[in-house]
């Protein structure tokens, strides 16, 4: 999407993982309820100013199989112990390296978490997941966010959401429309400091799908 509109500037893929997950270190084992552990890609931390206490931002979820944790969830399993570098059992056994620690969301924010996971963890062929339905232009089971330029149209991207489905998903031509407004959901985008969030109710005209808050 970055590649084709010009008003982007960086994006992040959010998921929040539908299960509980056991993250083991150890003789350590703590257990992670639903959405407690999240998939992001890396941007997530340069596009959110969630305070990051240990780590680089920039690069700590690049590589596949890394792991950010809350000071509580760090210390439940590692007991004082400096955990960056360290590896823990999580998802379908693999092996995660923690390479940051992050405070605890604030109570207000719609994004809560205990674990941030790379998300090219997900990715075929490059992490050891291997999710291929995550990583294709059909699923629907994550969130988009847009870092939009300083002088953007958030409308302009809106109007170009239809003929960007249509090009890359057209076994769904015709329910491009649909889908289409099913992106906006999901879609925020933050311009000139302020946070834009499209969204959409079930009955909401095409064209006041877009809400300023």
């Amino acid at each position: 999407m970055k590649d084709e509109f010009p008003e982007v500037e960086s994006y992040t893929r959010y998921m929040p993982w539908y299960d509980e997950i056991v993250l083991s270190y150890e003789t350590s084992h703590i257990e992670l309820k639903e959405k407690e552990s999240i998939f992001v890609d890396n941007h997530f931390l340069e596009m959110f100013d969630f305070v990051l206490l240990q780590g680089n931002r920039v690069n700590v979820l690049t590589r596949p199989s890394t792991i950010v944790l809350t000071p509580a969830l760090s210390e439940a399993l590692f007991h004082g112990i400096d955990p960056i570098g360290k590896k823990v059992v999580g998802l379908n056994g693999v092996e995660f390296e923690v390479t940051g620690i992050i405070e605890e969301a604030p109570r207000n924010s719609h994004i809560q978490y205990k674990a941030l996971m790379s998300f090219n963890t997900t990715t075929p062929q490059v992490g050891p997941l291997a999710f291929g339905y995550l990583n294709n232009w059909n699923t629907q089971t994550l969130t988009t966010y847009l870092l939009l330029h300083p002088g953007s149209d958030p409308k302009a991207v809106n109007q170009k959401l239809l003929a960007f489905t249509q090009a890359h998903i057209p076994t769904r031509r015709n329910s491009a429309t649909e889908f289409s407004l099913a992106i906006l959901i999901t879609l925020m985008v933050t311009l000139l400091g302020e946070s834009i969030q499209a969204i959409k109710a079930a009955n909401m005209n095409p064209a006041e799908a877009l809400r300023y808050e």
